[in-house]
């Protein structure tokens, strides 16, 4: 039986006035800890010891499931040359095999459900790395069988992921968001379709007359780094039922089923009227018929047009307008292609003043501002990108024919490297590259090729033309060697070992800027895992004075500083890591079910005030924090329909731990922030 926990409670209670500015000052200050290099001061708090070693429960065997739905995602864009030429490494997603998901597609009444389409995507949240971050990079799909069930396996560990729903006959749904654990397989038991909800309305002109207009039904989407062609995005919301068309009658009626519980943006247009004020509608609860109807009015048709040239006023084809209204409120948005001849005519709009955007490859996104509608003689200019070009070389001065080349910005502000998400491989019978499409900008170019150290260009900066020249001699890399240890001798294998540069700070990562802080030194990650000996053998390794990074799931980080030759293996011998303390447990709602896909922060009460590492509940309400140093901590936990940074649990919901060094703490918690709230009496729900 596990000890007591203490609770803190403030007598005031928890307010979110109060989180916001409690968030303020904790962004505020980790800005400070971060630019001033500086430690905080230690405190010391005293806290009762919790002596429970106990592990987690194992889980019970998976039964197997058919060879077509056991076999793993059957789409995934991850390549490892890609990832290898993105500046993060071969592992970036591939490495970390670890988990298996599995799960039921049913109706309301249990029966299965055959051919729902299951997609999993990355979801961000607050610590990931941006580089290793990608919509598309951790993207999976399967679909369900016969029996319902669905399986995931070999998910990446450490990705957190957001799962859809979707089946032609039934209405979509979000499944639970997790993370996959090491070697765990969750069940996420029964998911149920059902048939959703359904809305109707009627289209007419602003003297009431009925219009066969086309009505877009479209769900507001929250994916802030969703990126991609406008008819791209547009396919895929309609394939995963997030995006539906219908077109009214004679009589002006329509209507459309199957609608998930969200809120949904309705618009209807017609040639000739300006398409409808966008109309949100909120569809929750128990699926049931929309009693009140949608009216949609058309009223007069305004538009703007113009032509879309080069500086020299050439024409340009096949540019995208994108056009939004900025007064008066709500905002419209509508969009065009120029034809042969540049021209372009956005139809359909209301009265009212706009702004506008133009994107064409090759050419520097064009702006035009205030513009008001009816305009018919704009003018949009764009400016043709510079590009770079250059020799990659091996150290004897022959060409590199296989390598990649990552595209970085350099900014006065800070010696940190910024990312583009640009990355060429190139196939070169010399070593010769050319890389066009860069906006005005300072760069540089980081090198990577098998058997050589990653290799960074001069920067060079861009003024819409070509700099040539931009060379990048390469060396063989070195190789950093070792074995890793626990306490007692033994051999750890699965450590992951990396390399960093000199100023790299690991605390940095236990922030509320997590790692999506980079190395300030630029030195490019690579790394690679211990293998069952404990041994490990590190390639390719970045020349210079470095950091050898050495993380262990259960064990206490280790950083050494070691040196780094061209060809030369540097041996480091035994590493020895100790035992870290861990906290897991059980998250559950106020009425006792699983806190799936939740999110629990763990933060420092002492010591290190910046301290804060986040993970979400898997779909057994099982959490778990390891490789923690002996203190005083705080565990909070979020449901998934509050992770926000900006809001506080109640202070009841808060768990106070203090762990001594090697020490197993059992914390279960429970969310109130779902909890309906207590009526007061005479209060009519």
């Amino acid at each position: 039986m596990a000890l007591p926990i203490t609770m803190s409670r403030h007598q005031s209670g928890n307010s979110n006035l109060l989180g916001l500015i409690a968030v303020a000052i904790i962004v505020i200050g980790a800005a400070a800890f971060i630019f001033l290099s500086g430690s905080p001061s230690t405190t010391t708090t005293e806290g009762p010891p919790l002596v429970k070693v106990d592990s987690p429960p194992e889980l019970e065997e998976i039964p197997d499931l058919d060879p077509a739905v056991a076999a793993g995602p059957i789409r995934t864009t991850v390549d490892p040359a890609a990832n290898l030429a993105g500046g993060g490494n071969l592992d970036e997603f591939g490495d970390l095999i670890g988990a298996a998901i599995n799960g039921r597609i049913v109706t309301p009444e249990g029966e299965p459900i055959s051919g729902a389409n299951i997609v999993l995507s990355q979801r961000y949240s607050n610590g990931t790395n941006m580089r290793g971050y990608s919509r598309e990079g951790g993207r999976f799909e399967v679909k369900s069988d016969a029996a319902g069930r669905f399986r995931f396996t070999k998910l990446a560990l450490g990705i957190e992921m957001n799962m859809w729903i979707s089946h032609p006959e039934y209405a979509p749904t979000d499944g639970p968001p997790f993370a996959s654990l090491q070697g765990d397989s969750q069940d996420l038991g029964d998911i149920v379709l059902n048939t959703g909800h359904s809305l109707h309305g009627t289209v007419t002109d602003e003297a009431g007359n009925p219009i066969p207009a086309l009505v877009e039904i479209r769900m507001q989407t929250s994916d802030a780094f969703r990126q991609g062609p406008s008819e791209e995005l547009r396919r895929e919301d309609e394939q995963m039922g997030k995006l539906l068309y219908v077109t009214a009658d004679d009589s002006g009626n329509f209507s459309v089923n199957r609608l998930a519980a969200n809120i949904w943006n309705v618009t209807a247009s017609y040639e000739g009227f300006a398409s409808s004020p966008r109309q949100a509608i909120a569809l929750h609860g128990n699926p049931r018929p929309r009693k009140e109807p949608v009216l949609l009015k058309l009223g007069q048709e305004f538009h703007i047009a113009g032509i879309v040239q080069d500086e020299h006023r050439q024409p340009i084809a096949g540019a995208l307008i994108n056009v939004a209204r900025s007064q008066p409120r709500p905002v419209i948005t509508a969009e065009a292609i120029s034809d042969e001849n540049g021209q372009f005519d956005v139809r359909g709009l209301q009265d009212g003043t706009y702004g506008l955007s133009t994107t064409s490859p090759g050419y520097s996104n064009g702006r035009a501002g205030r513009v008001e509608a009816n305009t018919v003689d704009l003018i949009m200019v764009l400016q043709v990108k510079g590009g770079v070009s250059g020799r990659v070389t091996s150290s004897s001065g022959q060409g590199v024919k296989k390598f990649s080349l990552e595209v970085l910005r350099t900014r006065p502000a800070t010696v940190m490297y910024g990312l583009t998400g640009l990355v060429h491989n190139i196939n070169s019978a010399d070593g010769s590259y050319n890389i066009g499409d860069l906006d005005p900008g300072s760069y540089i170019l980081l090198a990577r090729a098998d058997g050589m150290a990653a290799t960074y260009s001069s920067s060079f900066t861009i003024q819409r033309d070509m700099v040539d020249g931009i060379d990048i001699p390469m060396h063989l890399g070195g190789i950093v060697s070792g074995r890793i240890i626990d306490a007692k001798g033994n051999p750890l294998s699965d450590a992951e070992i990396s390399l960093h540069g000199e100023e790299y700070n690991p605390e940095e990562l236990n922030s509320l800027f997590g790692a999506a802080l980079g190395d300030p030194n630029n030195v490019p990650t690579i790394k690679i895992r211990s293998d069952r000996n404990g041994e490990f053998r590190l390639t390719n390794a970045y020349l210079g004075t470095v950091q050898v990074m050495v993380k262990h799931q259960l064990h206490l980080a280790q950083l050494l500083p070691t040196t780094v030759n061209e060809g030369v293996e540097t041996k480091l011998g035994d590493i020895r890591l100790y035992r870290g303390s861990s906290i897991f447990g059980v998250a559950t709602n106020h009425d006792g079910s699983f806190l799936t896909g939740g999110t629990i922060n763990l933060t420092r009460k002492d010591g290190n005030a910046f301290f804060h590492r986040s993970t979400t509940v898997d779909a057994r309400g099982r959490y778990r924090f390891d490789a923690l140093d002996a203190g005083s901590y705080q565990v909070s936990p979020f449901p998934n329909t509050n992770q926000n940074t900006f809001m506080f649990p109640p202070d009841e919901d808060n768990r106070s731990i203090f762990l001594n060094e090697g020490q197993d703490a059992e914390v279960d918690l429970i969310s109130t922030m779902q909890k309906p709230p207590e009526l007061k009496p005479g209060t009519i729900r």
